[in-house]
């Protein structure tokens, strides 16, 4: 069930906050934003591996391959073809009772875009999506076929002139699973609210919008700040509802949000921090039943870049300090339980970035952490360990 709302939530559009960006001007875009032969990129993506052992009483091994990718092209004025694939591959092994879990979940996205720029909003470029998702699953052994449909509308918002784009928007989808083996069958819908980066790119633009050579040195001179956002980046926030034949209607509702911020003190050597911030509920309100889940962690950093000129530059390393808190708290027919950990540790990235502006970068970043987590009021103390890869941005403020 965890796979269906979180692919619910990730993938899913949210409420429109154009009023949020009525100061950015729009006149300056241009009037053929959706013309024939552009592709409106989305930069925040979703890639991502994770491996980590639990050493604890009952040792555990996790391990996670996240791909989440979608694009679209116009094949005429204002009409386009959108394309999209999912993948999750999860992997968990309890060494004392030697049991595995392994589950596995497909989709694949095709539909339709459609965008216009209305006079009455000062042409601020919009655009409708409607999209159909089909698919495979596979938990723990359990066959069950997807099916999915989701309706988005997106506003966009220039912020410079390298065409970076900020993108709010509003949707709502359906998700069915239905398990080939028996007659269970599970709906998901619900409503999403986010805010993502585009950057429309034309046929002539595919590869000079990539070209390095274009930003010139100096890009991690002292006195520059960069701000990174990982995986899913910025923030997405909303409410999915299950029903099947056998469960109780369940809200769940979801909050994400990482990002750093880092400041070059001399040439090619940064200083920063970071937060991690994850929120869930779940609220079964027939059963009288919920579950707060929340997740905070605070990391200061320091970034050296390798300090040679050309495309060199743009490796580095990272070293952070990790420390915060996770919560648990139940309420069951107003009986309210509740359960906090600490959480400390460290971790070591080696990424690079990838230019195609002066101010933008792609992000590939591959590091190893390790945290403890502690129950002072149970005694309770155990370490994750592993591996991970992340997909982000990097964007350089000044």
């Amino acid at each position: 069930m965890k796979l269906f709302y979180r692919y619910t939530f990730l993938t899913l559009g949210v409420i429109l906050y154009g009023s949020a960006y009525s100061q950015i001007p729009t006149s300056s875009i241009d009037q053929s934003f959706f013309s024939k032969g552009t592709s409106l990129i989305n930069l925040i993506q979703d890639v991502g591996y994770t491996q980590l052992k639990t050493n604890q009483d009952n040792p555990n091994t996790t391990k996670a391959f996240d791909v989440r990718l979608r694009g679209n092209y116009f094949v005429a004025d204002n009409i386009g073809v959108v394309a999209g694939v999912h993948v999750e591959n999860s992997y968990s092994k309890r060494e004392m009772f030697s049991n595995e879990d392994i589950n596995n979940y497909g989709l694949f996205e095709i539909g339709a875009i459609y965008g216009f720029q209305p006079e009455f909003l000062n042409n601020t470029p919009l655009s409708a999506q409607l999209t159909f998702g089909f698919g495979s699953a596979n938990f723990d052994g359990t066959k069950a076929g997807l099916f999915a449909t989701q309706v988005t509308l997106s506003s966009y918002h220039q912020v410079n002139q390298s065409g970076l784009t900020v993108s709010p928007f509003i949707g709502y989808g359906y998700l069915n699973q239905n398990f080939k083996d028996s007659d269970f069958k599970t709906n998901s819908n619900g409503f999403l609210a986010g805010v993502t980066l585009v950057k429309p790119f034309s046929c002539e633009e595919w590869i000079c919008g990539f070209d390095r050579e274009a930003v010139g040195d100096g890009y991690y001179d002292k006195g520059t700040n960069i701000i990174n956002f990982s995986q899913s980046g910025l923030f997405s926030i909303g409410t999915t509802k299950s029903n099947s034949e056998f469960d109780s209607p369940l809200t769940t509702t979801n909050f994400t949000l990482r990002s750093a911020d880092l400041h070059y003190v001399a040439n090619n050597v940064a200083v920063g921090a970071g937060i991690d911030l994850s929120t869930q509920t779940n609220n079964n309100k027939e059963n009288d039943w919920k579950v707060n889940l929340t997740d905070f962690t605070f990391m200061p950093m320091v970034r050296v870049n390798a300090p040679v000129d050309g495309a060199l530059n743009h490796l580095y390393l990272d070293g952070s300090f990790v420390a915060g808190v996770s919560s648990t708290t139940v309420t069951n027919n107003g009986n309210k339980t509740e359960t906090k950990n600490d959480i400390i540790g460290w971790e070591v990235d080696l990424g690079y970035n990838i230019p195609f502006t002066d101010r933008l970068s792609f992000s590939l970043q591959a590091g190893y952490l390790g945290t403890t987590v502690e129950n002072k009021e149970n005694e309770t103390k155990f370490n994750n360990n592993g591996w991970r890869f992340l997909y982000g941005l990097s964007y350089k403020a000044f």
